[in-house]
């Protein structure tokens, strides 16, 4: 078994500042886009790569105050 992976990442923006409605199509907002690419650079640093698997994930979420 592979070692566990520990990953801290900021809180992500809400789901009303997530989403936009674009011509009738949701897309990811700019505040979307940014968060994702913040989750995706951590998983490259962290020297995650792509793969098809199963995955097992614990999330520990603690809210901002």
């Amino acid at each position: 078994m592979p070692e566990p992976l520990l990953l801290t990442l900021p809180y992500g923006p809400s789901s009303n500042n997530h989403w936009n409605v674009f011509m009738n199509r949701l897309i990811l907002s700019k505040e979307g886009r940014a968060y994702k690419k913040l989750v995706a650079d951590a998983l490259t640093r962290a020297g995650v790569r792509p793969f098809q698997a199963d995955l097992d994930v614990r999330i520990d979420l603690y809210r901002p105050q």
